[in-house]
């Protein structure tokens, strides 16, 4: 193949406008999602952290609440390390998000190896959507497991 051949693909004006506003947005939707996902990862630490310290000093500072954390406590570490994990996912998804923008914006911006670009963006989307899709199904299978074990555990005691 010819190396010219990939340099410069004709894109009219009007695709081009295009391409620039989905990388905007693009890269706006992936550093708001690396923002939010570290501020998950923090509140998840805090409350951690918080939850700990409360449990082992005084588990009657909480309330009903420090009633149902002791009784279940594997449960909520576990949705704790959980919420950390989707923290920690969610940021790299916020970042595989703005690469794919850059490579995007790439394709606009200069008149070298566009189809290159336009094939890494395309496959950081595809890693993107990936990991959206299983970070769903995650979420809902862990929400409904754990919804169900204190469903089923309080549900019995009454």
């Amino acid at each position: 193949m010819n190396e010219q051949a990939l340099s410069k693909i004709p894109f009219q004006l009007k695709d081009e406008l295009m391409i620039h506003s989905m990388a905007r947005w693009m890269k706006f939707i992936g550093v708001y999602n690396i923002v939010v996902s570290l501020l998950v990862l923090f509140v998840a630490l805090v409350a951690s952290i918080y939850a700990g310290v409360e449990m082992v000093s005084e588990p009657a500072a909480l309330g009903k609440m420090g009633r149902i954390l002791a009784e279940n406590k594997l449960t909520f570490f576990s949705l704790g390390a959980f919420t950390l994990i989707l923290g920690g996912v969610g940021t790299v998804m916020g970042f595989l998000l703005y690469q794919a923008a850059e490579d995007f914006d790439r394709v606009v911006r200069t008149d070298e190896a566009d189809q290159d670009y336009i094939t890494a963006g395309l496959i950081q989307l595809e890693t993107y959507f990936k990991y959206c899709v299983l970070l769903a199904f995650a979420v809902v299978l862990v929400g409904m497991t754990a919804g169900l074990s204190l469903a089923l555990k309080y549900g019995a005691v009454s």
